[in-house]
Formats: structure tokens, sequence, C-alpha cells
């Protein structure tokens, strides 16, 4: 069976068997939009001191921001079985973290041979995310979307 469209109506026979139903694979790659967009950003600020001798005080903002956008349409009209009436469905989620990092620490030289170092830190993350997400189906043939 010949995939293409009827070159008078433009409409796509189907392929399938009459015992199995499936989408026209021709149909699917030339009218299905189906996207995906993801824009990222993460970047850090860092402060390092060293207030007297042995003593390190380190402290680092990071954020790690993104965003992703997916969306589908398949139009009214085709020759999936489930979706024939048309679909449309676009999500998004946008994520915020940011983490705070505290590091202190004290070195010192006993002796030639003994060494002691001391470290205490603090770490706290925060996560926001929204996920909103929206569908349609049965839409309307003959009219413009």
């Amino acid at each position: 069976m010949n995939p293409a469209p009827n070159p008078v109506t433009g409409v796509y026979p189907g392929t399938s068997p009459s015992n199995l139903t499936r989408t026209n694979p021709l149909e699917a790659i030339n009218r299905f939009d189906f996207r995906q967009r993801t824009s990222r950003f993460i970047g850090d600020v860092q402060l390092n001191l060293t207030p007297f001798e042995g003593f390190t005080a380190d402290y680092v903002f990071g954020v790690d921001s993104y965003t992703q956008l997916g969306t589908a349409f398949i139009p009214p009209g085709n020759t999936t079985p489930d979706y024939a009436t048309g679909f449309a469905r676009r999500a998004d989620r946008t994520v915020f973290q940011y983490n705070n990092d505290v590091t202190l620490g004290y070195r010192r030289n006993f002796t030639e041979w003994l060494e002691s170092t001391t470290s205490v830190g603090l770490l706290g993350n925060t996560m926001k995310c929204r996920a909103p997400a929206s569908r349609h189906s049965n839409w309307v043939l003959g009219a413009n979307y």
C-alpha cells in the first residue's frame, strides 16, 4: 500500500490491515508536530577568606535554573485510532534551585611530623518548581487552529 496522501483530497490512507489499526507513518512524519526545548543557567559566586594564618572561611552561593517546554499536536482528520478528532498538549516546567555552602577550617602544625586540620561546614538547598500542563482534544473539523 502506498502511504502517500491522495493528490486530489490530500487525505492520507490507512495503511493497516482491517484487524489492526495504526497511524499512517508518512502522515505522522508530515503532519504531526512534537517538540521540546530546554534553557538552563548554572552558576555560582564564591568568597574565600584567610583572616589569619591557618584559618579559612569559604562561602559559595550556587544557582541552577532551567525551563523545559514540550508541545504535541496531531491535527483533526488523521489516521490515528485514538485521536481522529485531533490532539494538542503543552507542558512547562520551570525550576529554580539554589544552595548556600559555608565551610570554616583551621590548620595547625604542632611539630614537623604532627599536624591538625579541623573543618566544619553548613549547606542549605532550596528548590522551587512550577509545572502546569494543558491538554486539548476533540477538535472541531473545519476550524482554523
